[in-house]
């Protein structure tokens, strides 16, 4: 119940939450499908087709 309660504005704000391999927790746009970290940089893509070399990591849902 808690995860529910905590999340149940997500859809009404229009954000969908990510993880990096460290398990901090993001929130980004629901209308990007990618999101890329590299430090304190964030690039978001529709499609996956960013090409942005070894220093980007792409967050997971």
């Amino acid at each position: 119940m808690d995860h529910i309660y905590d999340h149940s504005t997500d859809g009404i704000r229009g954000v969908e939450h990510y993880r990096d391999s460290y398990g901090n927790a993001y929130q980004a746009d629901v209308k990007y499908d990618h999101i890329y970290k590299n430090g304190n940089t964030f690039v978001a893509s529709t499609d996956g087709s960013l090409q942005l070399g070894p220093d980007w990591e792409e967050l997971k849902k």
